[in-house]
């Protein structure tokens, strides 16, 4: 992970609650896998979600240890924090 921001400490910001521990496993990064539909369009990454849908079964371990250690060591890719934001008008 190149692109890499240290998360803001909770001393740095007034925050009224903490984010408290946050749990996931592989399964749980497997069903959102399974659940993306493969109908809408890519996101930032330009990966379709049909390929992640179908490579769900393959994907999903990495991924899972991906994101477990970008939680443990309390750092995130700028890439993470990027996305497509399309306007619609009334």
């Amino acid at each position: 992970m190149e692109d890499t921001v240290n998360l803001p400490k909770v001393s740095d910001k007034s925050v009224k609650q903490q984010l408290g521990d946050i749990t996931f496993t592989h399964n749980d990064v497997l069903k959102l896998l399974l659940n993306l539909k493969p109908d809408k369009s890519p996101g930032p990454d330009t990966v379709h979600p049909r390929v992640l849908n179908e490579c769900a079964h393959v994907i999903a371990r990495p991924l899972f240890l991906l994101y477990r250690k970008s939680m443990n060591d309390g750092k995130i890719s700028l890439d993470w924090k990027s996305g497509h934001i399309t306007l619609i008008y009334k």
